[in-house]
């Protein structure tokens, strides 16, 4: 349940689920009844913070026009 941000502060989505991976693990993140696949890589998920209820991602280009 914590939402999604970007690098830049904009509002994305909310994590619905966790899908764990042999390689890696991934969150689900639901945006307007979408979902979405987002890798869990330092490279990807930038910051989680419990205490704010939030999690900052800087996807790489056309990451977020993937729909799971």
């Amino acid at each position: 349940g914590l939402d999604v941000v970007l690098k830049n502060g904009d509002p994305f989505g909310v994590v619905v689920e966790m899908l764990l991976g042999a390689a890696q693990d991934c969150l689900i993140v639901e945006r307007e009844g979408e979902r979405y696949l987002v890798p869990h890589v330092p490279d990807i998920v930038r910051r989680i913070s419990i205490e704010e209820g939030i999690v900052e991602i800087d996807p790489p280009e056309g990451l977020l026009d993937l729909r799971w």
